[in-house]
């Protein structure tokens, strides 16, 4: 899980890609309300440079909302690491949506979950929770068929990944696939990943639950 972890944070590219996109996390109560945001440089990053950490009560409901700032369609996935160290993908969910992924169009925003009626919730005990939102202007079809073969704990709102380390090897191979059209005029080896900032970002939403 470890491996997996610090793999996908390598990933992180919230000051350098050059496609816009920001990603929202919404607490839904009496109404709904963004309470934290991480936006990509080319969508104008003004993130100050010291900020408190967001803490929500356990169990609060919350969506999250992606913006597509960028002039072509982008393909998203949601990707969790809870307080226990468990890899979970909250979206494409099997049997919820498809699992190729729905495109979200230029200027366009997208909520997940994507049912108008539908929340999700933190989780009902305390500690540290991170989400990567990543996005990619091709969609993830190495992920997908991982996630097709992947043996995992199913819910209403996520998969918990049995071999994570797996499902992160395909992501970075998805963004080196949507780099290609840029990087093989490198001609770099097979066995080098070379991503292009302008194909793909990855942003983390990072916040505490704490105890009621």
């Amino acid at each position: 899980m470890l491996r997996a972890d610090k793999l996908l944070h390598l990933t992180e590219n919230e000051t350098s890609s050059r496609l816009g996109v920001k990603a929202s996390l919404v607490l839904v109560d009496r109404e709904e309300r963004s309470i934290l945001e991480r936006q990509t440089q080319a969508m104008g990053n003004i993130r100050p440079p010291m900020e408190p950490s967001i803490r929500l009560p356990a169990s609060s409901r919350i969506r999250y909302r992606i913006q597509n700032g960028s002039d072509r369609p982008i393909y998203v996935l949601l990707f969790g690491i809870d307080r226990e160290g468990r890899a979970s993908i909250f979206y494409p969910l099997e049997g919820g949506v498809d699992r190729t992924q729905l495109a979200i169009a230029p200027g366009d925003t997208a909520t997940f979950p994507p049912e108008p009626d539908r929340v999700w919730q933190t989780s009902s005990t305390p500690g540290a929770v991170n989400v990567q939102i990543l996005a990619s202007d091709r969609p993830f079809l190495k992920t997908r068929d991982v996630l097709a073969d992947a043996r995992a704990l199913k819910s209403a709102t996520f998969e918990t990944i049995s071999r994570p380390i797996d499902l992160v090897r395909a992501i970075v191979e998805d963004l080196h696939q949507a780099s290609l059209p840029a990087t093989e005029i490198l001609e770099l080896s097979k066995e080098v990943f070379a991503l292009d900032v302008n194909a793909w970002a990855t942003l983390n939403l990072g916040y505490e639950v704490a105890a009621v």
